[in-house]
């Protein structure tokens, strides 16, 4: 995975300086192989200021939310990166049908300290969440088409 980032970062630096653009990186847990978030963790403080990484991610489900956080890598992960500097984004509250409930959001801004969400439509269903994503001024990236 190292060479991986270290290629991508490559890549992005030439396409920086030849189109004049900042390109930033996201490393990204899955919720459905935690077993992956402690070597994401590790490749995000071993090379991720280098290669212009700026945050952690956890998508691909929302299991995650109910392990309790001595057994939660994902959040473990999150919580070391977060640690070191980077910044935290959380997909959470998707679709209902995959245990995307407001609840998570709830617990990725408190919890995971996410200042982005992805997608995190639920939070219309809990005013107590929306009020907290305001006062918090939480981004939510969303893609109206792919839930």
């Amino acid at each position: 995975m190292r060479d991986v980032v270290l290629a991508m970062t490559r890549g992005f630096r030439c396409g920086e300086a030849q189109y004049g653009v900042t390109v930033r990186t996201i490393l990204c847990c899955v919720d459905f192989a935690p077993q992956w978030s402690d070597e994401i963790a590790r490749l995000l403080l071993d090379v991720g200021k280098a290669s212009g990484c700026v945050a952690i991610d956890v998508a691909a489900g929302e299991g995650h939310f109910a392990s309790p956080p001595e057994a939660n890598a994902c959040l473990k992960a999150v919580s070391a990166a977060r640690a070191a500097g980077f910044g935290s984004t959380i997909h959470a509250g998707e679709d209902p049908s995959s245990s995307g409930i407001a609840a998570n959001v709830r617990t990725a801004v408190e919890a995971y300290g996410a200042t982005r969400i992805g997608h995190g439509y639920a939070t219309l269903t809990d005013d107590s969440v929306l009020g907290l994503t305001q006062k918090r001024g939480i981004h939510f990236e969303c893609c109206p088409t792919s839930s």
